[in-house]
């Protein structure tokens, strides 16, 4: 549809945007355009690489970031830096900064492993309010 920014979206922890699939069909069934951004998920990323990923990832024409959840602190700084062509931001179920500082130690030893491991049932309970 002219005259309407390109949707930039921004996706969640697991990086792939697969999520966006049913917004982005209907999106492209009402003539609008979208671009999804894909993450990494060959090895963990920093927050500098990430930030590439998503500026590269960017339309020469205006567009307006989506930033899901994980993402929410990207897009808040991609739009920040007055990025030409960017008419705006919306946030999604997300934050403005990582609520949780984690010891550098910690992400290089546990971040390979991400979820592949399951919790144990322990850490499970302490985590099941309001979940009957």
């Amino acid at each position: 549809m002219s005259g309407f920014p390109t949707l930039v979206l921004l996706p969640g922890l697991d990086g792939t945007g697969e999520n966006f699939g049913p917004f982005v069909r209907e999106l492209g069934a009402h003539g609008l355009e979208s671009r999804v951004v894909r993450y990494r998920s060959d090895r963990p990323c920093t927050v500098a690489e990430l930030r590439g990923i998503v500026e590269d990832a960017l339309p020469d024409g205006s567009y307006l970031l989506v930033a899901e959840s994980f993402s929410g602190p990207l897009g808040i700084e991609v739009a920040a830096r007055g990025a030409p062509g960017c008419v705006g931001l919306v946030l999604v179920a997300t934050f403005h900064r990582f609520p949780r500082r984690v010891p550098a130690w910690i992400v290089r030893t546990l971040g390979p492993l991400g979820f592949a491991i399951p919790p144990p049932r322990w850490a499970l309970r302490g985590c099941s309010w309001g979940m009957g």
